[in-house]
């Protein structure tokens, strides 16, 4: 019997094409979206992840924020210019934190034997590399002396080593570049690392951040402070400690007024999921809605259908046919036309999620592919429950008809 209603349902969609395909559109579309939206937004959150990979877990980020009085007024975060030195200091003086050191960054222009290029200037301190967890291609990064000493060195990404040296990476050791035009010595070029996102660090160059503050930008703050800490357990302490240190430096009693925020590691991996899920379901009841239209088109075509074919369901139902019968070839019907067009769309989400991926990495944001199982099996578990709830009513209709008024029918 299943056979017999499966093979109606085909013969009544192959005998109306044009009708099919174009009922199919909306269940394509809503399912290319939504599969497209899930796999996209797992590739987003990957390379995030892979970019939050680069920070060490045991590190703890104090930043410049505007505080929340004066958000109104439009303080930016670049305009906050109280996190410097001293903060540094004082924390770095707590018990649980092993090192700390200011940062801040720039661009500015790089020269270099004939050439010259813009480049983001990473002013960190000396702490950096082995807080970071980062190893060097050749030579070293810079001593805690030649940041106190504000000497003229600077450590490259191993990209911008090889694009200054015609000896690659190597032999840019020893040589003298011009940034934002005072020279700097080359010590050290870091090993590769991968583009993180929009930045490339491999392209950026690093410099002792007390020498970037007095020589290159003309400022004694940091854009933030970074901590590595010795014990993760004690994390929640050490950040409050933190907090009323900066407090009392700054002079603040109102945490409304707070020119600074504290995040842990785990924090910011937190954020970054609450981020991405947030935008994955916002897109996702968007392709939903799309979905829903799809299926509310599928039901006016049923209706068509069912009124188009009267006569035969009378006859069908004149020679025995139990409403259970009729009813089931059109719910069969309706969800065959889900089905195709969520198989559709799913095969065209799909490809298109990999040639994105493949256009973003070719344009260096390392894009990750993740092929959406997840994504596939709830766009067609939802179409086909789309094409079961929206097919019901015009199956329902069917069943329902006398076999006489349907004989009767013009």
């Amino acid at each position: 019997m299943w056979r017999t209603l499966l093979s109606l349902a085909v013969h009544s969609i192959e005998s109306n094409r044009k009708r099919t395909v174009l009922t199919l559109l909306g269940i394509v579309v809503g399912t290319l979206t939504l599969i497209l939206v899930l796999s996209l937004g797992n590739g987003l959150q990957q390379i995030i992840y892979q970019q939050l990979g680069s920070l060490a877990s045991d590190n703890v980020y104090l930043e410049v924020k505007s505080p929340d009085t004066v958000k109104s007024a439009g303080l930016s975060m670049l305009q906050i210019t109280t996190l410097d030195e001293k903060d540094e200091q004082d924390v770095l003086a707590l018990p649980n934190v092993q090192r700390a050191y200011g940062w801040y960054n720039g661009q500015g222009k790089l020269q270099y034997g004939q050439g010259e290029q813009t480049v983001t200037i990473m002013a960190v301190g000396a702490d950096y590399a082995v807080a970071s967890g980062l190893s060097m291609q050749s030579g070293r990064f810079y001593t805690l002396a030649e940041n106190a000493s504000q000497k003229r060195v600077i450590v490259l990404g191993k990209k911008l080593a090889a694009e200054v040296s015609p000896q690659g990476e190597a032999g840019a050791i020893g040589q003298t570049v011009k940034l934002l035009g005072k020279s700097f010595t080359v010590v050290g070029v870091l090993a590769e690392q991968g583009t993180q996102g929009f930045f490339d660090p491999d392209k950026g160059a690093y410099v002792p951040v007390k020498t970037a503050q007095k020589q290159l930008f003309g400022i004694d703050h940091y854009q933030a402070i970074v901590a590595q800490l010795l014990d993760m357990e004690q994390a929640d302490k050490t950040i409050w400690q933190m907090t009323q240190i900066l407090r009392r430096n700054h002079h603040i009693t109102d945490p409304a007024k707070d020119d600074f925020r504290i995040t842990s590691y785990d924090e910011v991996l937190s954020i970054v999921g609450d981020i991405t899920g947030g935008v994955s379901l916002l897109l996702g009841v968007i392709a939903g809605i799309s979905l829903l239209v799809g299926g509310v088109g599928i039901m006016n075509v049923m209706y068509v259908t069912v009124a188009e074919r009267t006569k035969e369901i009378g006859l069908r139902k004149a020679l025995g046919a139990p409403e259970a019968s009729i009813m089931r070839q059109f719910l069969i019907e309706a969800v065959l036309v889900t089905a195709l067009g969520g198989g559709l769309g799913a095969v065209l989400g799909v490809l298109m999620a990999w040639g994105l991926s493949v256009v973003g990495g070719h344009f260096g944001y390392g894009w990750a592919f993740v092929f959406p199982w997840e994504a596939v099996g709830i766009g067609m578990g939802t179409v086909l429950l789309i094409g079961f709830v929206f097919g019901y009513s015009p199956a329902r209709r069917a069943s329902l008809l006398d076999p006489i008024t349907a004989l009767r029918s013009e």
